[in-house]
């Protein structure tokens, strides 16, 4: 999952009209960086998903070259950022469902938010006992 770093921000300084031309441009973007072997979405305000089969190459960085490029809209120039996190389903019966899933790459994505602009961080373990 994809956090769009300073959209509050970004609202304040471009209003919600042109933020939005913004997050529809960004949206494309994944969709395009993805279209071929991936699902990608926007899932909330400022939040974009990626389900991605294994062997699909380092998502992240995907992720990260599909959205921090520069764009302009309305006559602004804007440098996106974004905070990344990612979680790995495991197989069998084990299995996380849907929501637990979800839970997991949130937590990921907090953890990466705390690293400041730009962080990117996986599910682990450990990020329950944080």
């Amino acid at each position: 999952m994809a956090d769009v770093d300073r959209l509050r921000r970004l609202n304040e300084a471009l209003g919600h009209e042109r933020t939005d031309l913004v997050l529809a441009a960004l949206g494309s973007r994944l969709n395009a960086a993805f279209a071929h072997d991936a699902n990608a979405a926007r899932i909330g305000e400022d939040e974009f998903a990626v389900l991605a089969p294994r062997g699909t190459g380092t998502v992240a960085e995907r992720v990260r070259e599909a959205l921090e490029q520069p764009l302009r809209v309305a006559g602004f120039d804007i440098y996106p950022t974004v905070s990344i996190g990612s979680a790995q389903a495991e197989g069998g019966p084990d299995a996380p469902d849907p929501a637990e899933m979800l839970r997991r790459v949130e937590l990921a994505v907090e953890q990466a938010k705390t690293a400041g602009r730009g962080g990117v961080a996986a599910y682990g373990r450990a990020l329950e006992r944080s």
